[in-house]
C-alpha cells in the first residue's frame, strides 16, 4: 500500500480511486491534468469548475497551470497536495518563494511564461532572477515578461549565465520590458556560447539603455564578440 502511494503516477491514482473508493479514503488526492484560471477569477480543471473556497479534497496538478489575475495562487496552494506540472503560466501575481519553489520543485517544467509578477522571502526581499531558475532543469522555453527592476542584482546575469548554460534542453528564451539594471555585457557570454538558442531580449527604452551605457561596457561586448569570431 504505502509503494503505491509512493510511486503511483496521477493516471494511474486516479483509475484506482475510481475503481476503489478504498484508496481514496487512504490518500484523499484528486488529480487534475489542466487547471487554469478564468476572467472572473475561477478555477477550471479538466473541463469542471473548482470552487477552491468549499471544503474540497486536496489536489494533484500534473500537466499545466494557467493562473493570471484576479485569481490568486496563494489562495489555490493550500489546496493543492502536489504540483508535477510540465507547463506553468502565471501572470499578475505576488509569490512568496515558498508558492514559487511549490510550483517549480518536481523539475518536470518544460514550458515557462511569466509575467507581471514578484516573488519576496519571508522578510519581504525580493528573490532575484537568478534564483528562479534553479529548479528548471528541463526547461525548453522560457519567457519572462515585465521583470521587478529590483530582481537584478550585481551578480544576478552572472549568476543567470551560470545556470542558463547547464540547460541542455533550452529551446527558446524571452526577456521582454527589460530595465538599465539587466547586465548585457555579461549575458553576452551566453549569446556568444550558445547560438543555438533563440534568444529574444527587449528593453523598455532601448535608446535611453543604450545612452546609459558605460564606454567600458560596450568594449567589454565588442572585445568578446571579436574574441569569439577570431
Amino acid at each position: 500500500m504505502k509503494y503505491i502511494l509512493k510511486n503511483s503516477t496521477p493516471e494511474a491514482w486516479e483509475k484506482l480511486i475510481k475503481t476503489c473508493k478504498y484508496f481514496f479514503s487512504k490518500n484523499p488526492v484528486f488529480p487534475v491534468g489542466r487547471l487554469y484560471s478564468d476572467d472572473d477569477g475561477k478555477w477550471n480543471g479538466d473541463r469542471r469548475v473548482i470552487n477552491t473556497n468549499q471544503p474540497i479534497a486536496k489536489l494533484w496538478l500534473h500537466k499545466s497551470l494557467d493562473v493570471e489575475s484576479p485569481a490568486t495562487i496563494s489562495s489555490l496552494i493550500p489546496k493543492l497536495s502536489k504540483c508535477s506540472v510540465q507547463s506553468l503560466i502565471i501572470g499578475g501575481q505576488n509569490l512568496t518563494w515558498e508558492e514559487y519553489q511549490f510550483l517549480t520543485v518536481s523539475g518536470l517544467v518544460t514550458y515557462l511564461d511569466i509575467f507581471d509578477f514578484t516573488v519576496k522571502y519571508s522578510d519581504g526581499k525580493i528573490v532575484t532572477f537568478d534564483k528562479l531558475l534553479e529548479n528548471l532543469k528541463n526547461v525548453e522555453n522560457l519567457t519572462v515578461d515585465s521583470v521587478d527592476p529590483t530582481m537584478f542584482k550585481r551578480d544576478t546575469v552572472k549568476n543567470m549565465v551560470n545556470i542558463l548554460q547547464n540547460l541542455k534542453k533550452l529551446d527558446s528564451f524571452e526577456l521582454l520590458e527589460l530595465s538599465e539594471t539587466f547586465d548585457i555585457s555579461s549575458f553576452t557570454d551566453f549569446l556568444l556560447e550558445n547560438q543555438a538558442v533563440k534568444v529574444y531580449l527587449d528593453f523598455r527604452d532601448l535608446r535611453l539603455r543604450l545612452r546609459k551605457m558605460k564606454s567600458s561596457e560596450i568594449d567589454k561586448c565588442c572585445q568578446k564578440i571579436i574574441k569569439k569570431s577570431t
